[in-house]
């Protein structure tokens, strides 16, 4: 939870506070527990509960685990609470979510946490989170899981068209380098093949306009009972992804830098003990015809389009890297001479020299 002195427009604090605004709809859950005679539960109380809380800006969000106890057994209920600094923040939240149930029903096998309540007058939103496995639990082939994938990603990107930030991009990027245990000449030479990168971002249209966090963690996975399979899954009838509320804190905004997130570990794991990042390649084919095939359903307008002068990928592969080692490297003091053996620098002069992603959506 996040450490006093908590601001004062946040009057949801405590387990009490929460019980008091959840407990008037626990009832709607009631018909979701069935005993062995299919009967359903005849009465239904909060046994406990768990929380954790996020503050940032105006806004505060409390992940409750509700523990309910029934007749026909007990279970756990995930919500999420929103309270907001003022109406102005939540009608702005009521919009993106409205924004994002609208991307959602444009496909069959997408749908949004439910919203479940609002308050208009303590500014706070009820959204329930259905049951569901990650992306790992799910007991399917790797293809299925990252055409899944990237057909998500793709959905929360959408057809829109917003021009790069090339400053934004530059400047976090020459902060990240300089926050690394590298020489002053290694940094040197570092910034001299950035810039390479960076005439990419000049007319790059890349961007999109963010509604949701889209991370692997913000998605929930629910089998339909359908066979699981690459075949069903592209025709949308295997598994229903539900996306949660979670508004991005991205300052990037390029389609790329998520892409890479989801990729961005494994490459540097592979690269270390093979020297090249061939598997991981192979991996992200079906998430990148995923990706194509749901956004070609969108518009007519084609990634490459986006990206005039080069796809970002490798750019973006190397900030998740850049980031990663940044925030390891906070806690501890690091010899720029002896860096895991140097292979983080080598790493990063591979990412920006051999542009092993450059070509990975059929870009040059």
């Amino acid at each position: 939870m996040s450490s006093d002195p908590y601001p004062e427009w946040l009057t949801i604090l405590t387990k009490p506070d929460i019980i008091e605004i959840v407990e008037p709809f626990i009832s709607i859950f009631k018909e979701r527990i069935r005993g062995s005679n299919n009967q359903p539960a005849r009465f239904i109380n909060i046994d406990n509960l768990e929380f954790e809380m996020s503050i940032i800006g105006g806004i505060a969000e409390i992940s409750a685990i509700i523990n309910l106890a029934t007749d026909q057994g007990r279970f756990d209920q995930k919500l999420i609470i929103k309270q907001f600094r003022s109406y102005e923040l939540l009608a702005s939240e009521l919009q993106r979510y409205k924004d994002l149930e609208q991307y959602a029903m444009r496909f069959p096998d997408l749908s949004t946490y439910l919203l479940i309540y609002v308050d208009n007058v303590v500014n706070y939103l009820i959204f329930e989170v259905l049951q569901g496995y990650e992306i790992d639990q799910l007991d399917i082939p790797m293809d299925g899981k990252n055409y899944m994938l990237g057909k998500v990603f793709a959905a929360i990107h959408s057809e829109s068209v917003v021009k790069l930030d090339e400053n934004i991009i530059r400047e976090y990027l020459i902060f990240l380098l300089m926050h690394l245990p590298f020489t002053d000449e290694e940094r040197e030479s570092i910034v001299r093949l950035l810039e390479e990168q960076f005439i990419k971002i000049s007319d790059c249209m890349g961007a999109y306009n963010a509604t949701v966090n889209p991370t692997v963690t913000n998605f929930r996975f629910h089998p339909t009972g359908e066979q699981l399979n690459l075949a069903t899954i592209k025709l949308g009838k295997a598994i229903l992804v539900t996306i949660g509320p979670q508004e991005t804190e991205n300052l990037m905004n390029d389609r790329m830098f998520d892409v890479a997130s989801v990729f961005s570990k494994r490459a540097y794991e592979e690269f270390l003990i093979t020297g090249g990042v061939v598997q991981t390649k192979l991996e992200m084919a079906s998430f990148i015809l995923g990706y194509d095939d749901t956004y070609s359903s969108l518009t007519t307008r084609k990634i490459k389009d986006l990206y005039p002068d080069g796809i970002t990928l490798d750019l973006h592969f190397l900030t998740h890297v850049w980031l990663s080692e940044v925030e390891k490297g906070r806690s501890t003091e690091v010899d720029p001479n002896d860096f895991e053996g140097r292979d983080f620098l080598i790493y990063t002069l591979y990412l920006l020299i051999e542009k092993p992603f450059q070509n990975v959506f059929g870009i040059y």
